[in-house]
């Protein structure tokens, strides 16, 4: 587990909070990646399911960028030519209230693609503009069966509990 303070730009990560804040419900997206741009940045294009929010995608391309540019772009460098693209959600509680969301990186991009793939990074982005001693709790969890693990379980274990 890495942590990395102010991972997006500081105005980029209130703009996304006050986004999400104003959309109804959660949104998301994903972002193909390919290659890089001469200048070192990511060449991401939206999938085909993106087309109709071009407001999400614009955000999610800028989150995507900030975030590559302000730490996390060394981590991934490694395993550029390994990543594929950027699967990315947004998730809403109020205060007091606890959030639950799974998302199923490898169902997403099997429903794109018709490959099943379990993500080979996972990053959480925390933009709510409160200082950290006001957050309670908070986990991040991965299951790191892979591949054996849907095999076994199915998406969302409807094969077995």
């Amino acid at each position: 587990l890495v942590v990395i303070p102010e991972a997006v730009d500081d105005s980029l990560a209130r703009e996304a909070f006050a986004f999400s804040s104003k959309y109804a419900g959660s949104w998301g997206t994903y972002l193909e990646l390919n290659g890089l741009e001469p200048d070192g940045s990511p060449r991401l294009r939206a999938s085909s399911g993106s087309d109709g929010e071009p407001d999400v995608t614009a955000l999610a391309l800028r989150l995507v960028k900030s975030l590559l540019r302000r730490g996390a772009g060394s981590l991934l460098l490694p395993d550029l030519d390994r990543l594929h693209g950027f699967s990315l959600w947004s998730v809403q509680g109020g205060v007091g209230q606890m959030t639950e969301y799974h998302v199923d990186y490898a169902e997403i991009y099997r429903r794109e693609t018709g490959i099943i793939r379990p993500p080979l990074h996972a990053i959480t982005l925390q933009l709510s503009p409160v200082d950290p001693e006001d957050i309670e709790g908070g986990t991040f969890g991965a299951h790191v069966g892979g591949i054996e693990h849907y095999a076994r379980h199915g998406y969302k274990c409807r094969l077995a509990p």
